[in-house]
């Protein structure tokens, strides 16, 4: 079953590279309902944008504030459940907490080098994980007055992962409702969990399993691709992980352990995946295309490809979105240098705009974030 897609929207509001996007779905929204979500950008600044939903269930988004306090590259963004507050990680070496009202930085977390990855869970408190480039992950009490992590530890010190000479490094942490910590990396042990905050670190390599309380499984053994990213479905059920080789792989993530549920091959490396709040679809963004999967069937149900904004907008609104585009966006000389790039490298065929994070709004709309600096805004129709 393939479904339609349209762009209904392309958002402007950053001068570089958009890295990452967070939101908290709401399947419910309605005409009378307001939702926030994030986004992170290469320019060092973080935006918080307003969704109403219009009368034909469409979305009216628009930017409410501009975060500005990153002094580099801010790599990843969160927003609370309660969408009162945002957190965003940076090269900057700070983690900050923004008060979505306000706009103001209300506290900063200082690390020791550049903030890879940030990841927030709701459980009896806010808790915040953070990946530093050293490859040391902490867990944070988000609205803690103690300087201090709750919890702290460099993984893979047997091989240190971010700091040897093969390049290897822990790319993401993810934190689970349990609360339960994950990690992975470029390393090939994909995991690390931690069952509960107060035990003891549990870990474990593909071939020296351990008795876990929630056991590791003994994952597939990429060969050479990275791990990217790994994120929950919203039950947490499922856990699945984007590799740089194209590869994606889903877990049942249910006590006692793990098991292997499906395997996906993208043809390029995966930067993001998200899974569809109220469907059981689970969606890819890499460097070619948008890809998303219905899980029952196992089959591709939607396959975009961003080139340009001639080549993906509805006829309905194509004139209205390229106008906006046009008056709003600062370089649009950006196209045409990576078109003659393109040209030169004899890949005119390629897409040469990449989508790097996802987010749904709601069961039929989505964004993503691109490397053009725009977040495209996709509504779907079965």
């Amino acid at each position: 079953m393939e479904c339609k897609y349209k762009l209904t929207d392309c958002l402007i509001g950053h001068s570089s590279e958009v890295t990452s996007l967070s939101i908290t779905p709401d399947p419910q929204l309605n005409t009378s309902s307001i939702n926030y979500f994030v986004s992170g950008s290469k320019d060092g600044t973080v935006i918080i944008w307003k969704s109403t939903m219009l009368e034909n269930n469409i979305p009216n988004t628009t930017l409410y504030r501009v975060l500005k306090g990153h002094s580099d590259v801010v790599q990843k963004v969160a927003i609370t459940n309660d969408q009162k507050f945002v957190i965003s990680g940076s090269w900057d070496c700070n983690v900050c907490i923004w008060d979505i009202q306000s706009g103001e930085c209300i506290k900063t977390i200082k690390h020791q080098s550049q903030v890879i990855d940030i990841s927030y869970q709701r459980a009896d408190v806010d808790y915040i994980s953070s990946i530093q480039s050293n490859g040391m992950v902490m867990i944070w009490k988000l609205f803690s007055k103690i300087e201090e992590p709750t919890f702290h530890k460099s993984f893979h010190n047997d091989n240190n992962i971010n700091n040897n000479n093969n390049g290897n490094r822990l790319n993401c942490c993810l934190l689970g409702y349990h609360p339960t910590l994950c990690t992975a990396g470029s390393d090939n042990k994909i995991f690390n969990c931690l069952n509960e905050f107060n035990e003891e670190l549990k870990s474990v390599k593909y071939n020296k399993p351990k008795n876990l309380k929630r056991k590791i499984p003994q994952f597939f053994k990429h060969k050479g691709g990275k791990i990217n990213c790994i994120t929950f479905s919203p039950d947490y059920s499922i856990l699945a992980s984007g590799c740089s080789d194209g590869e994606l792989y889903l877990y049942s993530f249910n006590e006692p352990h793990f098991d292997h549920l499906m395997h996906f091959k993208t043809d390029n490396q995966i930067n993001n995946i998200t899974f569809n709040p109220l469907k059981y679809w689970c969606t890819a963004a890499n460097d070619n295309n948008i890809i998303i999967w219905d899980l029952e069937s196992k089959d591709v149900i939607v396959n975009i490809i961003i080139d340009d904004l001639g080549y993906d907008i509805n006829n309905e609104n194509k004139n209205e979105i390229i106008s906006k585009y046009k008056e709003n966006w600062r370089d649009l000389e950006y196209h045409k240098t990576q078109l003659n790039l393109k040209k030169d490298q004899g890949i005119l065929d390629k897409p040469f705009i990449r989508s790097l994070s996802i987010c749904w709004l709601n069961g039929d709309i989505f964004y993503v974030a691109c490397d053009d600096g725009t977040i495209r805004e996709y509504t779907l129709k079965q």
